[in-house]
This record gives structure tokens, sequence and C-alpha cells, in this order.
């Protein structure tokens, strides 16, 4: 990613015409899409944490010279929703479980999911949508869901900027459950979901069943919710994609916790702490191996490091949560 930054600064600092700017600008916006990404194969959580926020002010830097930039606005909506679940929203996870009143990780993971909504709407903006329409559509599940069909496209990076727009707009949602004009929104949230799910139902190694899951464990039972049919989503990411261990404490997150299974946490506990030593033996270089690492493992890395920050924060509350 530095090496693509570098470039880009070549090319802007010699382009000082804003139209040849803009061309400039155009020609590497895919080159930023696929940088978005190649981040999903990060092995390090604390690496990811301390070096993508430079590069997402870069790509917004980059977007203000070409408003409107959907390859860009596909980073930005991913990088910025990402970074607002890895990051902050796993900090305040170890907050919640130590009833931490402190809301600085809370703030935080808000201000990113801010950022990656507010770049939604100018996605969708750019298909002629814009929020009051969004409003006016969400009344009507069938007819939002015929609008996004007939104004979107329906290419991997469409789908996938719908996606997690709608997950940092449902996340921003959970964490403000007692601001009325937020839950209101959920009306926009699950027809863009569903949208995305059922034109790509494996998008993001599993990402739509597991926004099912905790969407329906996670959310009070007067509210809808339903812990047994959010492990069924659960269930169905883990036999799927055995080695995407962020569908494994999920499961644990919004399921094996809330109903006390200490059987069932241990077993899945060492389950996992068996898959980290192993996916951490694999990334180290040695003589006498040479790595042999599938596309899709790879691309598994950012959510497993989530995933094992995730698992230490609920085995150092272990005590208080059973």
């Amino acid at each position: 990613m530095k090496f693509i930054i570098a470039n880009l600064l070549f090319i802007l600092l010699f382009t000082s015409c804003g139209g040849i700017q803009t061309i400039a600008v155009r020609t590497t916006g895919s080159i930023i899409s696929d940088g978005a990404n190649a981040a999903q194969t990060e092995t390090n959580w604390t690496v990811f944490k301390d070096g993508s926020l430079a590069n997402l002010k870069f790509i917004e830097a980059l977007y203000s010279l070409d408003k409107g930039n959907r390859d860009m606005l596909f980073g930005l909506v991913k990088g910025y929703t990402g970074y607002g679940f890895g990051i902050y929203e796993t900090l305040y996870l170890d907050d919640l479980y130590k009833d931490n009143e402190v809301v600085a990780n809370k703030n935080q993971a808000l201000y990113f999911y801010t950022k990656a909504i507010d770049f939604g709407f100018q996605f969708l903006e750019s298909y002629d949508l814009t929020f009051q329409q969004i409003l006016d559509l969400s009344k009507d599940t069938d007819k939002f869901i015929k609008t996004l069909n007939d104004k979107l496209g329906d290419s991997p990076k469409d789908l996938e900027t719908v996606f997690f727009f709608a997950q940092a707009l449902g996340s921003s949602i959970n964490l403000q459950k007692t601001e009325p004009s937020m839950v209101s929104l959920l009306s926009i949230v699950e027809p863009m979901i569903r949208w995305a799910c059922k034109k790509d139902p494996k998008l993001s190694f599993g990402s739509c069943d597991l926004f099912y899951g905790a969407f329906e464990a996670g959310r009070p039972k007067m509210l809808g919710g339903n812990l047994e049919k959010g492990k069924t989503y659960f269930e169905k990411v883990m036999k799927e994609y055995p080695q995407n261990a962020l569908a494994q404490v999920s499961y644990l997150q919004y399921y094996v916790l809330p109903v006390g299974d200490q059987d069932e946490y241990k077993r899945v506990k060492e389950s996992l702490l068996a898959l980290f030593e192993e996916s951490n033996k694999s990334i180290l270089w040695r003589p006498s191996k040479q790595l042999n690492r599938s596309k899709e493992d790879q691309n598994l890395n950012l959510f497993n490091s989530i995933a094992e920050k995730r698992l230490q924060i609920i085995m150092d509350n272990e005590k208080k949560l059973f």
C-alpha cells in the first residue's frame, strides 16, 4: 500500500491542472479499491489498528478531487466500517464486560461508523438515491428492494459497499439503542442487507449470515430478537467456513455467553486456541517450510486477527462472565 501511495503522490504532484488531476485520480480509483480488499490479508490486529487510518485519510484526500468516485467510496465505506468494528467496537467489548462506564471506545466506534455512513449515503447519491428517498422507500420493503435492483449495479464492489454501509448503520443503531430516532432507521438496514445478500449469499466469507446471527441474537426478545434463530446462522457459517474464526467468536459472544453454556464455551475456546496457534505458526517464515496458503485463507486473516483479539478479551473476563 505504501508503494501505491508513493506513486499516486507522484502523479498528483505533477498534474496541477484540476481536469488532469481528476483524470489521474480516476485512473487510480480501481487500484485504491483493490488496496481496500488487500487489507483483508493483514494478520496482525495491532498493525491494522496503527496502519489503516493514514491510508483511509489519503483515500479521502483523493476522493475530494473526484467526488462521487465509486471505487474510492467502496474503499472508504468498507475501510471505516471495518475499522470501527474491528478496533473500537472490539475494545468496547472489554468495557461492557467490565461494566466500565467510560465510553471513549464506544464513541470512537460511532465516529468511524458515522464516516462510513456518510460515505455510504454519498455512494447511494451517485445512483440518484437521496437520504429522503431512502427514508420514504424504507416504509415499503418490496418497493425498496425493487428500487435498489433498478438503480444500483450488481458488481461485487456495489454489493459490498451497500452491505458494509448497512452494517455500519446497523452497528451504530445497536450502540445507541436508547435513541428512538436511530432505532427507527432499522427499516433501512434490513432491506439493504437482504438485497446484497440475495445477490451474493456468500458475500465476504459468510458475512451475511454473521450479520443475521448477530441481528437475531443481539436484540432483546421484546424487540423481536431470537437467540435460537441467531444460533442457526452462526452454525451455518461455522460449517461453511471452518477457518473463519470470527464466526466462532461471534457464536460465543452472541449465543454461548448469553445462555451461560460453560461446556460449549470451553469446547469452542479450545478449538479457537488451536486454530490461532496453527495460524500464527503458518505466518512465520521458516527455512524448512515454504508457505502455501490458499487465497481464501489469506482473505480471512483480518477476520481472524479481530477474532483473536475478541477471544482474548472474553478470556480475560471469564470469571465475571460465568
